[in-house]
Protein backbone atom coordinates (compact mmCIF):
# COMPACT_ATOMS: atom_id res chain seq x y z
CA UNK A 1 0.00 0.00 0.00
CA UNK A 2 2.92 2.35 0.99
CA UNK A 3 4.59 1.79 -2.64
CA UNK A 4 1.48 2.56 -4.10
CA UNK A 5 1.05 5.66 -2.44
CA UNK A 6 4.40 6.53 -3.21
CA UNK A 7 4.35 5.52 -6.80
CA UNK A 8 1.17 7.57 -7.10
CA UNK A 9 2.97 10.27 -5.37
CA UNK A 10 5.76 10.60 -7.95
CA UNK A 11 3.23 10.25 -10.57
CA UNK A 12 1.54 13.47 -9.69
CA UNK A 13 5.00 14.98 -9.20
CA UNK A 14 6.04 14.16 -13.11
CA UNK A 15 2.36 15.42 -14.11
CA UNK A 16 2.63 18.72 -12.09
CA UNK A 17 6.04 19.37 -13.55
CA UNK A 18 5.23 18.31 -16.93
CA UNK A 19 2.57 20.86 -16.65
CA UNK A 20 4.34 23.94 -15.27
CA UNK A 21 6.87 23.12 -18.44
CA UNK A 22 4.16 23.22 -21.23
CA UNK A 23 2.50 25.97 -19.60
CA UNK A 24 5.84 28.49 -19.27
CA UNK A 25 6.57 27.17 -22.77
CA UNK A 26 3.37 28.80 -24.08
CA UNK A 27 3.77 31.99 -21.72
CA UNK A 28 7.33 31.98 -23.30
CA UNK A 29 6.08 31.94 -26.84
CA UNK A 30 2.92 34.46 -26.64
CA UNK A 31 5.53 36.64 -24.78
CA UNK A 32 7.96 35.85 -28.15
CA UNK A 33 5.07 36.75 -30.17
CA UNK A 34 4.18 39.94 -28.81
CA UNK A 35 7.73 41.41 -28.80
CA UNK A 36 8.06 40.11 -32.15
CA UNK A 37 5.10 42.30 -33.21
CA UNK A 38 5.85 45.19 -31.35
CA UNK A 39 9.26 45.50 -33.32
CA UNK A 40 7.35 44.96 -36.52
CA UNK A 41 5.17 47.80 -35.81
CA UNK A 42 1.48 46.28 -34.71
CA UNK A 43 1.07 46.84 -31.40
CA UNK A 44 -2.65 45.62 -31.59
CA UNK A 45 -1.13 42.16 -32.21
CA UNK A 46 1.33 42.61 -29.60
CA UNK A 47 -1.78 43.30 -27.00
CA UNK A 48 -3.48 40.18 -28.06
CA UNK A 49 -0.39 38.20 -28.00
CA UNK A 50 1.00 39.40 -24.24
CA UNK A 51 -2.86 39.15 -22.77
CA UNK A 52 -2.46 35.22 -23.90
CA UNK A 53 0.51 35.23 -21.67
CA UNK A 54 -0.95 36.60 -18.82
CA UNK A 55 -4.01 34.61 -19.32
CA UNK A 56 -1.99 31.66 -17.67
CA UNK A 57 -1.07 33.68 -14.52
CA UNK A 58 -3.30 33.45 -11.31
CA UNK A 59 -3.88 35.95 -8.38
CA UNK A 60 -0.64 35.40 -7.15
CA UNK A 61 1.82 37.74 -6.24
CA UNK A 62 3.67 38.75 -9.73
CA UNK A 63 6.89 36.97 -10.49
CA UNK A 64 9.50 38.75 -12.64
CA UNK A 65 8.29 37.18 -15.85
CA UNK A 66 4.88 38.21 -14.98
CA UNK A 67 5.59 41.62 -14.66
CA UNK A 68 8.18 42.06 -17.51
CA UNK A 69 5.08 40.95 -19.61
CA UNK A 70 2.63 43.58 -17.88
CA UNK A 71 5.50 46.08 -18.73
CA UNK A 72 5.59 45.03 -22.32
CA UNK A 73 1.77 45.12 -22.26
CA UNK A 74 1.69 48.78 -21.11
CA UNK A 75 3.90 49.34 -23.74
CA UNK A 76 1.81 47.52 -26.64
CA UNK A 77 -1.22 49.34 -24.95
CA UNK A 78 0.23 53.00 -25.34
CA UNK A 79 2.00 52.65 -29.25
CA UNK A 80 -1.66 51.66 -30.15
CA UNK A 81 -3.36 54.64 -28.92
CA UNK A 82 -5.69 52.55 -25.62
CA UNK A 83 -3.81 54.93 -23.54
CA UNK A 84 -6.98 54.66 -20.74
CA UNK A 85 -6.14 50.85 -20.68
CA UNK A 86 -2.12 51.42 -20.52
CA UNK A 87 -2.78 53.72 -17.61
CA UNK A 88 -4.80 51.33 -16.26
CA UNK A 89 -1.09 48.87 -16.65
CA UNK A 90 0.90 51.47 -15.30
CA UNK A 91 -0.85 51.90 -12.17
CA UNK A 92 -1.28 48.89 -11.64
CA UNK A 93 3.09 48.22 -11.61
CA UNK A 94 3.41 51.17 -9.86
CA UNK A 95 1.76 49.22 -6.78
CA UNK A 96 2.67 45.85 -7.75
CA UNK A 97 6.55 46.53 -8.73
CA UNK A 98 7.30 49.62 -6.90
CA UNK A 99 6.66 53.99 -7.66
CA UNK A 100 9.91 53.26 -10.04
CA UNK A 101 10.38 56.43 -12.53
CA UNK A 102 9.64 55.38 -15.75
CA UNK A 103 6.56 53.77 -14.55
CA UNK A 104 5.69 57.73 -13.42
CA UNK A 105 6.52 59.26 -16.16
CA UNK A 106 4.53 56.59 -18.55
CA UNK A 107 1.52 56.86 -16.60
CA UNK A 108 1.63 60.68 -16.38
CA UNK A 109 2.06 60.44 -20.66
CA UNK A 110 -0.88 58.16 -20.47
CA UNK A 111 -2.84 60.36 -18.09
CA UNK A 112 -2.09 63.64 -20.42
CA UNK A 113 -3.04 61.51 -23.73
CA UNK A 114 -6.81 59.82 -22.35
CA UNK A 115 -7.44 63.72 -21.47
CA UNK A 116 -7.25 62.92 -17.54
CA UNK A 117 -6.26 65.06 -14.97
CA UNK A 118 -3.26 67.18 -15.52
CA UNK A 119 -2.66 68.20 -12.13
CA UNK A 120 -2.33 64.00 -11.35
CA UNK A 121 -0.11 64.07 -14.74
CA UNK A 122 2.01 66.25 -13.01
CA UNK A 123 2.24 65.21 -9.36
CA UNK A 124 3.37 61.33 -10.85
CA UNK A 125 5.93 63.61 -13.14
CA UNK A 126 7.53 65.74 -10.63
CA UNK A 127 7.86 62.89 -8.05
CA UNK A 128 10.09 61.08 -10.73
CA UNK A 129 11.77 64.15 -11.02
CA UNK A 130 12.54 64.52 -7.10
CA UNK A 131 14.02 60.72 -7.82
CA UNK A 132 16.59 61.94 -10.16
CA UNK A 133 14.72 60.60 -13.44
CA UNK A 134 16.70 61.20 -16.84
CA UNK A 135 16.14 59.82 -20.52
CA UNK A 136 13.78 59.42 -22.69
CA UNK A 137 10.56 58.44 -20.41
CA UNK A 138 11.04 62.03 -18.39
CA UNK A 139 11.63 64.46 -21.50
CA UNK A 140 8.83 62.21 -23.44
CA UNK A 141 6.62 62.90 -20.00
CA UNK A 142 7.59 66.75 -20.04
CA UNK A 143 6.96 67.06 -23.60
CA UNK A 144 3.66 65.83 -23.71
CA UNK A 145 2.55 67.44 -20.16
CA UNK A 146 4.35 70.86 -21.17
CA UNK A 147 2.27 70.95 -24.02
CA UNK A 148 -1.15 70.29 -22.54
CA UNK A 149 -0.43 72.84 -20.27
CA UNK A 150 0.73 75.26 -22.43
CA UNK A 151 -2.68 74.47 -24.49
CA UNK A 152 -5.38 74.48 -21.37
CA UNK A 153 -5.95 77.71 -20.66
CA UNK A 154 -5.09 77.57 -17.32
CA UNK A 155 -2.40 80.35 -16.39
CA UNK A 156 -1.31 78.24 -13.48
CA UNK A 157 -0.24 75.23 -15.59
CA UNK A 158 1.03 77.56 -18.49
CA UNK A 159 3.59 78.70 -16.01
CA UNK A 160 3.85 75.16 -14.85
CA UNK A 161 5.14 74.17 -18.20
CA UNK A 162 7.19 77.23 -18.27
CA UNK A 163 8.99 75.80 -15.19
CA UNK A 164 9.32 72.23 -16.51
CA UNK A 165 11.14 73.64 -19.62
CA UNK A 166 13.48 76.11 -17.39
CA UNK A 167 14.34 73.45 -15.38
CA UNK A 168 15.32 71.66 -17.89
CA UNK A 169 17.57 73.92 -19.89
CA UNK A 170 19.42 74.81 -16.68
CA UNK A 171 19.82 71.41 -15.41
CA UNK A 172 20.94 69.62 -18.80
CA UNK A 173 21.12 72.18 -21.19
CA UNK A 174 19.23 74.11 -23.96
CA UNK A 175 18.06 71.45 -26.65
CA UNK A 176 16.59 71.91 -30.55
CA UNK A 177 13.32 70.39 -28.93
CA UNK A 178 12.95 72.52 -26.05
CA UNK A 179 13.64 75.60 -27.93
CA UNK A 180 10.82 75.48 -29.68
CA UNK A 181 8.51 75.37 -26.91
CA UNK A 182 10.25 77.85 -24.90
CA UNK A 183 10.36 80.15 -28.10
CA UNK A 184 7.02 79.49 -28.91
CA UNK A 185 5.72 80.84 -25.17
CA UNK A 186 8.14 83.91 -25.34
CA UNK A 187 6.31 84.73 -28.56
CA UNK A 188 2.87 83.81 -27.23
CA UNK A 189 3.73 86.69 -24.38
CA UNK A 190 4.52 88.94 -27.10
CA UNK A 191 8.57 88.94 -26.85
CA UNK A 192 9.20 88.68 -30.32
CA UNK A 193 12.83 89.01 -30.51
CA UNK A 194 13.35 86.65 -27.04
CA UNK A 195 11.47 84.43 -29.27
CA UNK A 196 13.64 84.50 -32.16
CA UNK A 197 16.99 84.33 -29.90
CA UNK A 198 15.58 81.37 -28.81
CA UNK A 199 15.18 80.05 -31.77
CA UNK A 200 18.13 80.77 -33.55
CA UNK A 201 19.82 78.77 -30.73
CA UNK A 202 17.84 76.31 -31.56
CA UNK A 203 18.71 76.24 -35.05
CA UNK A 204 22.21 75.52 -34.42
CA UNK A 205 21.97 73.07 -31.89
CA UNK A 206 19.72 70.80 -34.12
CA UNK A 207 22.29 71.77 -37.01
CA UNK A 208 25.13 70.46 -34.92
CA UNK A 209 23.48 67.79 -34.18
CA UNK A 210 22.50 66.30 -37.75
CA UNK A 211 26.27 67.23 -38.12
CA UNK A 212 26.98 64.48 -35.57
CA UNK A 213 28.47 61.11 -37.02
CA UNK A 214 26.88 59.31 -34.64
CA UNK A 215 23.37 60.30 -35.59
CA UNK A 216 20.62 57.62 -36.69
CA UNK A 217 18.79 57.69 -39.46
CA UNK A 218 15.65 57.49 -37.12
CA UNK A 219 17.10 60.57 -35.06
CA UNK A 220 17.95 62.07 -37.77
CA UNK A 221 14.38 62.38 -38.88
CA UNK A 222 13.38 63.67 -35.69
CA UNK A 223 15.88 66.54 -36.04
CA UNK A 224 14.99 67.80 -39.35
CA UNK A 225 11.77 68.14 -38.18
CA UNK A 226 12.16 70.17 -35.05
CA UNK A 227 14.57 72.14 -37.45
CA UNK A 228 11.52 72.31 -39.95
CA UNK A 229 9.67 73.98 -37.07
CA UNK A 230 12.39 76.21 -35.69
CA UNK A 231 13.32 77.35 -39.21
CA UNK A 232 9.33 78.46 -39.51
CA UNK A 233 9.05 80.30 -36.29
CA UNK A 234 11.86 81.92 -37.09
CA UNK A 235 10.61 83.28 -39.66
CA UNK A 236 7.57 83.78 -38.55
CA UNK A 237 9.03 86.37 -35.47
CA UNK A 238 10.97 88.05 -37.99
CA UNK A 239 7.36 89.07 -39.89
CA UNK A 240 6.62 90.40 -36.60
CA UNK A 241 9.58 92.14 -35.89
CA UNK A 242 9.02 93.99 -39.40
CA UNK A 243 11.92 92.26 -40.75
CA UNK A 244 9.79 91.22 -43.89
CA UNK A 245 13.20 90.20 -46.05
CA UNK A 246 14.10 88.19 -43.20
CA UNK A 247 10.93 86.01 -43.01
CA UNK A 248 10.56 85.81 -46.75
CA UNK A 249 14.26 84.66 -46.86
CA UNK A 250 13.11 81.95 -43.99
CA UNK A 251 9.78 80.82 -45.80
CA UNK A 252 11.58 79.74 -48.95
CA UNK A 253 13.91 78.00 -47.01
CA UNK A 254 11.79 76.25 -45.44
CA UNK A 255 9.21 75.59 -48.98
CA UNK A 256 12.88 74.84 -49.84
CA UNK A 257 14.19 72.34 -47.89
CA UNK A 258 10.91 70.92 -46.44
CA UNK A 259 8.23 71.48 -48.97
CA UNK A 260 5.41 73.92 -48.89
CA UNK A 261 1.99 74.27 -48.20
CA UNK A 262 -1.19 76.43 -49.48
CA UNK A 263 -0.73 78.61 -46.22
CA UNK A 264 2.94 78.41 -46.98
CA UNK A 265 2.31 79.49 -50.34
CA UNK A 266 0.27 82.63 -49.29
CA UNK A 267 2.17 83.60 -46.64
CA UNK A 268 5.37 83.74 -49.02
CA UNK A 269 2.93 85.77 -51.69
CA UNK A 270 2.10 88.02 -48.69
CA UNK A 271 5.82 88.58 -47.53
CA UNK A 272 6.65 89.06 -51.65
CA UNK A 273 4.39 92.11 -51.63
CA UNK A 274 5.78 93.99 -48.51
CA UNK A 275 9.58 93.21 -49.63
CA UNK A 276 8.77 94.38 -53.36
CA UNK A 277 6.61 97.25 -52.30
CA UNK A 278 9.45 98.49 -49.79
CA UNK A 279 12.40 98.86 -52.58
Amino acid sequence: MRKMFRAACILLSCLLLAGCGQTGKSIEKYRDAGIEALNAGDPAKAVEEFTHALDYYGTSKPGFMETDIRRYLAEALMRSGDYAAADARYQELLADDGRKNEYLDLCAVCIVKAGGDLYEALALYEEADGNGASGDAHMRAMFTLGEAMSASGNEELKEKARELYDRAAAEHGMTAELAVRLGNMSFQSGDYQGALDIFDEGLALSDAALGAESVTEEKAAEIAETRRALLYNSAVCQEYLGDYAAALAGMEAVASEYGTTEEMDHEIAFLRTRVDGGT
